[in-house]
């Protein structure tokens, strides 16, 4: 629904509904990339569906064609997403960080059962390095140097944190 009402609405400017499509992508990737992890396949759902809409829809064939649609999503995301960095929003630097883990899960599908062979050059090892080296050199990110801090209220927005999912008995 993100993606359909951000770019139906003539209220938003053009690049705030970019930047808000891609964060509607990022969340989709997310949210199948949890399912797929799990079982594989899915069902890709990439319009608003209504009660008339035939609801048995078909699951993709096989892991490897759910990974793509996931890495599209990413891509996408990390294309469109601004950098800047706001505690408890997605940015490029988190959707690239969360497109190289996802490429290296495609990648364990792809190459079942030969996976510890894994060759450097697959175009999906590359994608997953050059995403990794985007986080690692303009993502505004460096290790922490009290790493126990991170955890509990010592520091829950230090730079090291790429992505967080904070439960807090407040919430």
């Amino acid at each position: 629904q993100i993606i359909d009402k951000v770019n139906a609405s003539t209220g938003i400017s053009d690049n705030d509904k970019k930047a808000l499509v891609a964060e509607g992508k990022f969340l989709r990737a997310m949210s199948y990339f949890t399912v797929a992890r799990k079982i594989g396949r899915i069902v890709w759902i990439d319009t608003v569906l209504t009660p008339d809409d035939d609801l048995l829809l078909p699951s993709t064939p096989n892991p490897t064609e759910t990974y793509k649609y996931i890495i599209k999503d990413l891509e996408d995301a990390v294309q469109d997403l601004p950098a800047d960095k706001v505690a408890g929003r997605a940015n490029k630097y988190v959707a690239a960080a969360m497109l190289s883990e996802v490429c290296l899960e495609a990648l364990a599908y792809e190459n079942y059962p030969q996976a510890p062979n894994i060759s450097p050059s697959d175009p999906l090892s590359q994608e997953a390095i050059d995403n990794a080296r985007l986080v690692i050199e303009q993502g505004c990110y460096s290790l922490e140097p009290d790493y126990g801090s991170m955890f509990n209220d010592g520091n829950p927005t230090s730079s090291e944190i790429i992505m967080a999912e904070y439960r807090k008995a407040i919430n």
